[in-house]
């Protein structure tokens, strides 16, 4: 997705009013995989209190910049390795600070490959019980 000069400033003047850290898209319309009707995903960094209010304040004024597309608005802070993963390092920096962005990308990264043994260990669990299930269908 081409983000134009526009709506990056636009994007930059709601991280600045706002008080966000940084703000960035991701998911398909990020790598290039869209559908027509395909979201469009945007995950901000808040350090401020999340409420439904400000989180209603904040989707408002996204979907006012991105008229034409669903906006999917995801609050990242706290999210688990793999989301966070997902979002900062196959993402797009859209506006904010940008260092705070690179740094919380390089965590992102460093937790999921430390993670990744255990998301590992539980595809294998899942894959047993799943195919134990399967057996336990077929004599009932």
């Amino acid at each position: 997705m081409e983000i134009t000069a526009e709506k990056q400033k636009q994007v930059e003047k709601i991280v600045k009013n706002r008080g966000l850290k940084f703000a960035v898209v991701f998911g398909s319309r990020a790598n290039g995989k869209a559908r027509e009707n395909s979201d469009l995903d945007i995950g901000i960094l808040d350090e401020k209190e999340e409420t439904y209010r400000r989180f209603g304040c904040l989707f408002s004024d996204f979907s006012k910049i991105f008229q034409g597309y669903n906006v999917d608005l995801r609050m990242i802070k706290g999210s688990e390795p793999v989301f966070l993963y997902n979002v900062l390092v196959r993402g797009k920096f859209l506006g904010g600070d940008e260092i705070a962005f690179h740094n919380l990308r390089f965590f992102a990264y460093k937790n999921f490959i430390d993670s990744k043994p255990l998301f590992d260990l539980k595809m294998k669990i899942l894959e047993k019980q799943q195919k134990l299930l399967k057996q336990k269908i077929k004599y009932a």
